[in-house]
């Protein structure tokens, strides 16, 4: 839920570079879910990794 919440804020503050991204992972649920996870498992994944690995 945290994580969402701060998925949606960051969203919000890039609207004005592509709205129609913004508002399709706004008023999409599923995109939602799937941008979400996603975005997730890319966090998990890189905090995990050695820091010198992280541009790859």
């Amino acid at each position: 839920m945290l994580f969402r919440n701060i998925l949606q804020s960051l969203v919000i503050d890039r609207m004005e570079q592509n709205e129609e991204l913004t508002a399709k992972v706004l008023n999409d649920e599923t995109f939602q879910d799937l941008v979400s996870h996603w975005l997730g498992e890319e966090v998990y994944r890189r905090l995990r990794m050695p820091d010198n690995q992280e541009n790859t």
